[in-house]
């Protein structure tokens, strides 16, 4: 009986770490389009497309985020869980990008949804 508590009290825990501790699989296929320009761009555009950091010719770790060509060197549509940039932003074990000033919770679910929906690059500016 005593070997029996012992492997249920060394157990349990790793049990429940692996069986709570996951991903959100969120339905995203009834919200409405996300669109490229101006909802995910602009959010790139502001918080990573920055001097210094993914902008221009350099862009850390080979990422330049200014523009759709860019940003879908890191991203794999219809998976947010295999993009590299989504990976990025929302990263808790580690720095989430961008380091002093990680996106928030709304800008990282307009990016997981845009993903979600084969991250097109789609434009729903007014008068475009």
């Amino acid at each position: 009986m005593k070997k029996m508590n012992f492997v249920l009290i060394l157990f349990l825990p790793v049990f429940l770490v692996f069986t709570y501790c996951r991903h959100d699989e969120s339905d995203f296929s009834n919200i409405e389009q996300v669109c490229f320009d101006p909802d995910v761009k602009a959010i790139f555009t502001a918080n990573c497309a920055i001097s210094g950091c993914h902008s221009g010719s350099g862009g850390e770790a080979g990422f330049v985020l200014d523009n759709y060509q860019g940003i879908m060197k890191g991203i794999s549509p219809g998976d947010p869980l295999k993009s590299e940039i989504y990976k990025a932003i929302t990263n808790e074990w580690f720095e989430m990008m961008p380091p002093d000033n990680p996106l928030n919770e709304q800008q990282r679910i307009i990016i997981r949804i845009w993903i979600e929906q084969g991250a097109e690059n789609t434009n729903c500016s007014p008068g475009k």
